[in-house]
């Protein structure tokens, strides 16, 4: 940190960095993603996807990621269990594969979990997952326990899917910022639990916040993020 005081500028990766730096000079928030404009959802696909919450239809959860303790995976099947004990209609997609898989799909069987719980592995970015998420998933559920700036905030967000998640300093750093989900304490699964079905019961805020998602997502795509980090850089030499 002491070399930052001889720093002309900074670029901060997400809010955690750029709170606890900002006290240094020129300090630039940006968000990590690798989602463009072309990849991001039209407000077309958006309006199709957006019918499937009209029709009463189950809602469609997922995550992506490393299925590790940290992010929050170990969560993830706890949480399916808990939403079928509510009778709450839904499915759940699980994209990735890591240290837990092989016990989350133990948890699954265990708990007759198949009809509703899905574990697809790990799939290309841009061929499955970004189409997947932006044509047949509703809310993305994020139990990240660290706070680190993961790009897959913004990249869910420029689906237009609006995320459910715990509260680490990354994630409430972009809720101050953006009406963009919904948060919980850290580890407090029964509120996430809660949350979930009372969106099931009030689908329409679900659509405003896709809506959310997706100017914030555009404020911030790879292209204005690149442009923005070398104006930046070329700013300083213009000083």
């Amino acid at each position: 940190m002491s070399a930052f005081q001889f720093a002309d500028a900074l670029q901060s990766n997400g809010t955690p960095a750029y709170y606890e730096y900002n006290h240094f000079k020129n300090n630039l928030l940006y968000f990590d993603t690798r989602v463009d404009s072309r990849h991001s959802i039209s407000t077309p696909d958006l309006e199709k996807r957006l019918e499937h919450l009209s029709q009463g239809k189950p809602l469609r959860l997922a995550f992506s990621g490393r299925l590790i303790q940290m992010k929050g995976a170990d969560h993830l099947v706890t949480l399916a269990k808990m939403l079928k004990k509510e009778a709450l209609p839904f499915n759940m997609t699980i994209y990735g594969t890591g240290e837990l898989e092989n016990e989350m799909k133990k948890t699954i069987k265990e708990y007759q979990l198949e009809n509703q719980v899905s574990m697809p592995g790990a799939v290309d970015f841009y061929t499955q997952l970004i189409p997947d998420l932006k044509t047949t998933i509703d809310l993305f559920v994020s139990l990240h326990r660290q706070s680190d700036p993961s790009c897959t905030y913004l990249e869910t967000l420029s689906c237009g899917v609006p995320i459910v998640g715990y509260n680490n300093k990354a994630f409430a750093g972009l809720l101050e910022l953006a009406d963009i989900g919904w948060g919980a304490k850290i580890n407090d699964l029964d509120t996430i639990k809660k949350i979930i079905i009372q969106l099931d019961k009030n689908r329409a805020i679900i659509s405003e916040k896709s809506k959310n998602s997706i100017v914030f997502s555009q404020q911030h795509d790879f292209e204005s993020t690149y442009n923005n980090r070398v104006n930046h850089l070329l700013s300083i030499f213009n000083q």
